[in-house]
């Protein structure tokens, strides 16, 4: 069973399963995400955590257009 799942991701690409690989791509960036936001509390506590979603939010709010202009 480890040998095929081995096989099936080496044969994984976005041209021959999309929908495959998209998921595990966004599987990958959500582990990011956590692990990154558990190291941030962990070593920089919650101030580091809170100016960065700040930092983010305020990206969003410039890039995308809307009633907050």
């Amino acid at each position: 069973l480890r040998e095929r799942y081995r096989l099936e991701l080496e044969n994984l690409t976005l041209t021959t399963q999309p929908v495959k690989t998209l998921r595990f791509f966004l599987l990958a960036i959500l582990q990011y995400i956590k692990r990154s936001a558990s190291y941030l509390l962990a070593k920089g506590g919650w101030l580091m955590l809170s100016s960065t979603l700040i930092a983010v939010l305020g990206i969003l709010l410039v890039t995308i257009e809307g009633p907050h202009e």
